[in-house]
């Protein structure tokens, strides 16, 4: 949480002194005249806000050696922006954004002044001068940046194309050096200093100088009450505008609202590697930065990682993002996302379709079973109004129907879905067909649950009959498909052909997978169990120990699959002594 960086205190008891607030650094002021008060308020603010040192700092470090969940804040942040510079604007939405800033500022006359004034005049080479005006435009989009409101940026995205078109026309030529003061939390501090050969990304524009000096000077008119538990720094930064891929920077002079300041003002999301941090002196620390893009060697590995993970494409589609949001829980947001976005398209858009099963998946992914269901037969009944009865993406819409039935439990219905896939998978596809199996399997699942063992081991002969035509000998989905078959021969009491299939599922799975893998686990729990029914209790005994020795590692000692294969082991220790 950012810092109170002043306190002012209006006393107008004559009785009181206010020499009290001397025992705190961060009050600035105990006056008994409220215009003097608010005067020095006025002043402090000015100074404050033109020298930019304590604006909050928004940013994220990305750990190169970590995992997607790891540096989630980093990529959020990085296709946050990606999608949003991409994302086609329309008329519409500079009214939403004007209506929205209007009641955001609905007792503040001046900025509501502002707002007429950005409404009847505002074109897009003129998007640097209104953000350097510091009104309400400057305000709400760094605050939207910061905390990353996805409904208020997806009303500035029209601003951030302007503002990104205007710096890379503007942008230079030859690398620059450049400076900016800051104050960070102690918190800040201490994580870009462990990240030192690392990277880190800013969420908001940056404001940078030339002007070493005037940079240093920045940081010296600070308080030093306002140090309390805050850290300068001065950041040094090399950037080069040859390097492909780079966040455009460049010199606002004649752009500016405040014209004639030599300002470098950075886009947002701009990417630097920490080279180096530094002490002088107490007073301040320096921070060497170079700016970098994604295709950094270092970064492009990670990125590719994620492109590879949610698209296809050699460059990430807008609903990449939403992908994204739901991989990190962040489901709220991944349905603000997909609305806003369908909320954008026109009645007849194909990517409607995409937008009804993003959020049947998102809804499904938090556990609404109901809301998913609606969106996945709204998703249905457009591809039926739009495609040939026999085409694949019809099949696929009843087999996402059906699952949300399957996690309702309601067997019926989930039934009725998936046999209507499965013929409009046996008319689209080639006899022997993975995506069959797949459905034969479901099928076959539904019909054990509810006990109906011989219709289960049809469907499952079949996937198996498919799964050896498609796939290598030692393919892992192989195995599975022997077991779901041998786990129904067990259950009719087909003990010889449960073996067999038993065995060769075992056989591919510990050429295939590591050998303490669940799967392998409960291969000899089911061969345990079938010597267990035929009587050959030594057997028996030796699986279940090489599924307990498993279980053991995988598993808290209080977990029932434990406590029951425990159980069992005693209990055959006793009847072969």
């Amino acid at each position: 949480m950012r810092q109170i960086c002043a306190i002012y205190v209006y006393n107008n008891d004559q009785k009181r002194s206010g020499l009290w607030a001397k025992e705190f650094l961060k009050v600035k002021s105990v006056s008994m005249q409220i215009d003097a008060l608010v005067a020095q308020i006025k002043s402090d603010r000015a100074r404050r806000t033109h020298n930019k040192i304590d604006e909050p700092l928004a940013f994220q470090v990305f750990d190169s050696n970590a995992d997607l969940k790891t540096n989630d804040s980093f990529i959020r942040s990085h296709l946050l922006i990606d999608c949003l510079l991409r994302m086609k604007d329309n008329s519409d939405e500079i009214n939403k954004f004007i209506d929205i800033c209007q009641q955001e500022y609905q007792n503040n006359k001046s900025e509501l002044a502002n707002i007429r004034d950005f409404q009847q005049n505002y074109n897009s080479n003129r998007a640097i001068r209104w953000y350097t005006k510091q009104s309400f435009l400057f305000r709400m989009l760094n605050k939207a940046l910061r905390i990353q409101n996805i409904d208020i940026l997806f009303l500035f995205r029209f601003f951030l194309c302007d503002l990104q078109q205007q710096l890379i026309k503007n942008q230079p030529t030859q690398p620059m050096h450049l400076y900016r003061s800051q104050l960070l939390t102690k918190e800040q501090f201490q994580l870009l200093k462990k990240s030192v050969g690392g990277f880190f990304m800013i969420n908001t524009f940056l404001s940078t100088t030339l002007d070493r000096d005037m940079s240093l000077s920045y940081l010296d008119t600070m308080d030093t009450s306002d140090e309390f538990e805050m850290q300068r720094v001065l950041f040094e930064i090399d950037a080069d505008p040859q390097i492909e891929g780079v966040q455009p920077f460049a010199n606002i002079i004649w752009l500016s609202f405040c014209f004639g300041q030599q300002e470098i003002l950075m886009m947002t999301g701009s990417i630097f590697r920490i080279i180096q941090i530094e002490n002088p002196t107490n007073q301040f620390a320096i921070i060497r930065l170079v700016l970098c893009s994604e295709n950094n060697q270092d970064l492009q590995n990670a990125f590719e990682h994620v492109k590879k993970e949610y698209t296809t494409k050699t460059k990430m589609d807008l609903f990449s993002f939403g992908h994204v949001l739901c991989d990190l829980g962040n489901y709220d947001d991944a349905k603000r996302f997909y609305l806003r976005f369908l909320d954008d398209l026109p009645s007849n858009h194909q990517d409607i379709v995409t937008c009804y099963q993003a959020l049947g998946d998102v809804a499904a992914d938090k556990g609404e079973a109901d809301l998913s269901l609606e969106w996945y037969e709204k998703l249905h009944d457009l591809l039926a109004r739009t495609l040939k009865p026999d085409d694949a993406r019809l099949a696929d819409s009843h087999s996402m129907i059906a699952g949300i039935y399957l996690k309702k439990n309601d067997f019926k219905h989930a039934l009725e879905s998936f046999n209507k896939a499965l013929i409009i998978y046996r008319k689209a596809y080639e006899e022997n067909n993975l995506i069959t199996a797949q459905c034969l399997d479901k099928i076959g699942m539904i019909h054990e649950k509810e006990k109906k063992y011989f219709q289960a081991l049809n469907y499952y002969e079949k996937s198996l009959t498919i799964h050896q035509k498609t796939l290598p000998s030692e393919h892992v989905d192989l195995a599975r498909a022997h077991s779901k078959v041998a786990n129904i021969r067990l259950l009719l009491c087909h003990y010889y052909l449960a073996l067999g299939h038993y065995n060769i599922s075992l056989k591919i799975k510990l050429n295939s997978l590591p050998t303490n893998h669940f799967d392998v686990a409960s291969d000899y729990r089911g061969l345990a169990q079938t010597y267990k029914a035929r009587g050959e209790l030594t057997q028996a005994l030796a699986f279940y120990e090489k599924a307990a020795e498993i279980y053991r590692t995988q598993l808290p000692s209080t977990h029932p699959d434990v406590i029951e294969i425990e159980r069992t082991i005693r209990f055959l220790s006793q009847q072969t002594k």
